[in-house]
């Protein structure tokens, strides 16, 4: 039986989860003992904590359960996690986070993975503070050239992923791992997460995925199952949408208006938010809303966010053209952001088949 240090009640506090588990020596095996150091994080599936792996002095990672859930729901994560680990054991790629050990703890499932860095989400966070006024933290963005590389790599890992038979569902900064600068200060990025991961053939579940980075189809039902709870078709086509949005997030430093929406209306409706979540389906202005924050400060990009006067040819809202670079003069002013932007489009559009054509394209399968 679990020792009881792993059960805590429903209410209890998440700082006095993390008190019950800190130092907590974890033996998973001969040459396999991990000692928890202190709490990183609390992922939608499992806690997260940094944790010394006592035969080597290495640093490493721990995913146990998260804790103080009812018993219906912690029997969700304990499958979750111990299916990470499975799927984990049988797929090795250098763009997917390493696992180390898995295996069970006092009846527990845990799963050890590499130390990076950061996540992505740390990054960008960092990354704002740095570069932005504290009030615009959304508003970080990077280089064009290095929002494709880290694209491309994660393309290969999804790339893998569904070769395996299986889909993330769950693409988002949280869930991307940087490792360490290198001598030229180039990180690598890595996939992490996989918690939610279905197999292909799995094509209608509950709702998985989070708001502002799921596809349309992650938030508009196809139907109902026996109890009357909303069902969802999603496929491959559904990471690379994800892809999409990170794609746009690093080069303008925000979700498209579809995501935007969707992430609004879930923050102010939470978990009661009627699904379809309407609003992130209707059409928005293309333009003013996505103008990449690197413009900011141009006069002829201002003309574009207040006015919605395109600066080459003073194109009012209405008859600016249809392509998003284009109505923002990146053609002329930033080459390789605006083809960058025209990509992250085509995979976050609502046509399956044109994500699956603009991964090929990211991936110089073409």
């Amino acid at each position: 039986m679990p020792d009881s240090s792993m059960r805590l009640p429903a209410a209890a506090n998440r700082q006095c989860t993390a008190c019950s588990l800190k130092g907590q020596e974890l033996a998973l095996g001969l040459g396999h003992r991990y000692r928890l150091d202190h709490l990183l994080s609390h992922s939608t599936w499992g806690d997260i904590w940094q944790a010394t792996w006592q035969q080597t002095g290495a640093v490493v990672v721990v995913k146990v359960p998260r804790q103080g859930l009812e018993p219906q729901a912690q029997a969700l994560h304990r499958d979750s996690l111990r299916r990470e680990g499975d799927f984990l054991r049988r797929l090795s790629h250098p763009y997917i986070v390493r696992l180390q050990c898995s295996g069970q703890w006092q009846g527990e499932p845990v799963v050890v993975l590499e130390k990076m860095h950061q996540s992505l989400k740390d990054y960008l966070g960092q990354l704002a503070l740095d570069t932005r006024p504290a009030q615009l933290p959304q508003l970080a963005t990077v280089p064009a050239a290095q929002a494709l590389a880290w694209a491309r790599q994660v393309a290969m890992a999804l790339r893998s992923l569904h070769r395996s038979g299986r889909k993330h569902l769950d693409l988002k900064p949280a869930n991307l791992l940087l490792s360490a600068p290198d001598a030229s200060g180039r990180q690598s990025m890595r996939l992490a997460d996989f918690g939610a991961c279905l197999p292909l053939t799995h094509e209608l579940h509950s709702f998985i995925g989070t708001p502002g980075w799921a596809a349309p189809e992650q938030i508009r039902p196809v139907g109902a199952d026996s109890r009357g709870l909303p069902m969802f078709a999603t496929s491959a086509a559904s990471d690379w949408y994800a892809l999409g949005q990170l794609l746009h997030r690093l080069l303008t430093g925000r979700l498209n208006a579809e995501g935007r929406q969707a992430l609004l209306q879930w923050r102010t409706a939470g978990a009661q938010a009627t699904w379809p979540i309407e609003s992130a389906l209707t059409p928005a202005p293309a333009l003013l809303d996505d103008a990449p924050t690197w413009l900011a400060s141009d006069p002829d990009a201002m003309r574009v966010r207040h006015a919605g006067v395109h600066p080459a040819t003073g194109a009012s809202r209405a008859q600016a053209p249809t392509s998003l670079p284009e109505q923002l003069g990146l053609a002329e002013k930033a080459p390789d952001a605006a083809a960058a932007l025209e990509l992250a489009l085509a995979l976050c559009c609502a046509d399956p088949s044109q994500r699956l054509a603009a991964a090929r394209q990211l991936l110089g399968e073409d």
